[in-house]
């Protein structure tokens, strides 16, 4: 018990100190997997076949998210291809045009856009792309800069449970099928998608048309004159249906994640490149800067993999299991209302967080065997949309509130509410779903 207690006490002050701003994530989640490892006993070596910090922990903690890391490298290569050949930057220029100067249709027709790119593209560098270019055209129209960061970031959100990336890392996490977790995504993709339009439309009724440009949105708006490919024609089009590839092959062929990303790549590369020798040097640089791109989430990955492997060894389990059963909720109802009323824990990485601290508690949660691993699933799938757009800690959110220079606070506090409906929505349905 004493053990037990000093691992939560451990894992508060790595909250503290990460909420605080004072340690990042990426330095905290190594520290708090081998401490906790040290605190429950587990020794630095031991006989092969026993838990270990250096095996156990270190070593296979390292590679136990392999297969999702994989598709987060091919998903960065495939969105920067998006990006370099001009696929996505042209997608978004027509939908301006399609929404002219209505300035509510243009703001729908904009955040299903980036729903729709955002499915196949990843990372920071692409996030920034497809704002530059959205944000300026969005107050070109009348959409204040508030609303306007929010369609992308928002967006943003549906489209990365759209797609399969995000299943696939909780298919990995909980050692579930991709087909069982899947439905889980796409249901919290259309509860965000039916709250976030609402909080849009409601902002644009409330805000009116606000011509009033930020300084970075006007320098912007004059460095996306020119396009990289005119995509007209048969061939033109196929090249623009690239973002939806993987979806297709993965959801709706059953292809494994992996190649239906490679072939998408391919795709790209075919219908975009009039010679060989060109294709080979744009595919060389896209694999180069998306591997870049996506080098952060897949560090971030690694040190999730040695939590999960330290939360998983026997010492901690029988430290933490004790104390997790006194406050565990004992129905499914008891749960539900758990993890919406404390959704906001989500945000900083926090305990409720899957992408932080939250790692290892659902896999505690797992191991108890009182719900199965699909319901705890279900659980910290709903709340992981507060993670990715309203963090105040996420590199999205802190990018887009320094382009349109507002306090990255000011974002969370505005989409919170409307995020938060969608967290509780899909744990309701998904509960009714699976049960």
């Amino acid at each position: 018990m004493i053990k037990g207690i000093l691992i939560l006490v451990f894992m508060l002050l790595m909250i503290i100190l990460m909420v605080s701003g004072k340690w990042p994530t990426l330095a905290a989640l190594p520290v708090l997997a081998i401490g906790i490892a040290v605190i429950a006993g587990v020794p630095l070596m031991a006989a092969e076949g026993e838990a270990n910090i250096l095996t156990t922990v270190v070593q296979d903690g390292a590679t136990k998210l392999v297969a999702t890391i994989m598709v987060v490298l091919v998903a960065s290569w495939l969105g920067s291809l998006m990006q370099t050949t001009g696929i996505s930057e042209h997608i978004i220029r027509k939908a301006a045009e399609f929404g002219g100067d209505k300035t509510t249709l243009v703001a729908i027709v904009m955040f299903i856009i980036v729903c729709v790119l955002t499915t196949s593209m990843t990372g920071l560098g692409a996030v920034m792309m497809i704002a530059t270019i959205a944000v300026p055209i969005l107050i070109s129209v009348g959409v204040d800069k508030v609303t306007a960061a929010s369609i992308v970031l928002l967006g943003l959100g549906v489209g990365e449970h759209l797609g399969v990336l995000r299943a696939t890392y909780f298919a990995d996490v909980f050692s579930l099928p991709i087909k069982q977790v899947y439905p889980i995504s796409a249901t919290l993709a259309i509860s965000t998608a039916v709250f976030s339009l609402i909080y849009i439309l409601l902002r644009l009724r409330k805000h009116g048309k606000k011509y009033a440009f930020s300084a970075n949105a006007t320098e912007y708006k004059e460095d996306i004159v020119e396009e990289k490919n005119d995509f007209k024609g048969v061939k033109g089009v196929l090249a623009l249906l690239t973002p939806f590839v993987p979806i297709v092959l993965a959801i709706v062929l059953k292809w494994p994640i992996f190649p239906a990303f490679m072939i998408a790549v391919v795709w790209g590369l075919i219908f975009t490149q009039n010679n060989f020798k060109k294709a080979m040097s744009v595919m060389a640089q896209t694999c180069y800067d998306g591997f870049s791109q996506g080098a952060p989430a897949i560090i971030l990955m690694i040190f999730i993999g040695m939590l999960l492997n330290a939360i998983n060894t026997p010492q901690v389990l029988a430290a933490l299991t004790p104390l997790a059963k006194a406050v565990m909720p004992s129905s499914l109802v008891a749960l539900a209302i758990t993890f919406i009323v404390l959704a906001p824990l989500a945000l900083y990485r926090g305990p409720l967080s899957i992408m932080g601290l939250g790692a290892g508690i659902a896999l505690l949660m797992v191991s108890m065997k009182v719900f199965s691993p699909i319901i705890i699933c279900i659980c910290f799938f709903g709340v992981a949309g507060l993670t990715e757009t309203t963090c105040p800690t996420a590199s999205y959110n802190i990018w887009i509130s320094d382009f349109i220079e507002v306090e990255t606070i000011t974002l969370t506090k505005k989409q919170l509410p409307w995020v938060w409906m969608g967290a509780a929505a899909t744990i309701i349905i998904c509960m009714f779903m699976y049960y």
